[in-house]
C-alpha cells in the first residue's frame, strides 16, 4: 500500500512540476497583436519578439498584462523593458 502512495505521490507532484514549468499562454489574438506591434514588420525582430512574449507570459496573466497597460500604456512598455529586454537580448539580430 504504500508503494501506491508512493507511485501517487510522485505522479502528483510531477505533474505539478510539468505545469508549473509552462506558462499559460495568452489568447491567441493578443498574441499575434503584441507580434505584430513589435516586430513593425521587420523580420529580424522575431525571434526578440517571441522571445519578449514568452516571458511576458510567465510573468503576468493575460488580465495582469491588459490592466497594466491600460493604466499606464508608457510606464508600462518601460517597465518590460527593463524587465524583458536582459532575458532576450541575445534574440536582437543588429
Amino acid at each position: 500500500m504504500k508503494t501506491k502512495k508512493n507511485i501517487l505521490f510522485t505522479f502528483l507532484f510531477s505533474l505539478l512540476i510539468f505545469n508549473l514549468s509552462f506558462a499559460e499562454r495568452y489568447p491567441m489574438e493578443m498574441e499575434y497583436g503584441f507580434i505584430q506591434g513589435c516586430t513593425e514588420n521587420k523580420a529580424e525582430m522575431e525571434d526578440y519578439c517571441i522571445c519578449a512574449l514568452k516571458e511576458i507570459e510567465k510573468r503576468y496573466t493575460a488580465g495582469e498584462f491588459v490592466n497594466l497597460y491600460n493604466r499606464n500604456p508608457q510606464e508600462f512598455k518601460k517597465r518590460l523593458v527593463k524587465e524583458i529586454l536582459p532575458a532576450c537580448i541575445d534574440k536582437l539580430k543588429m
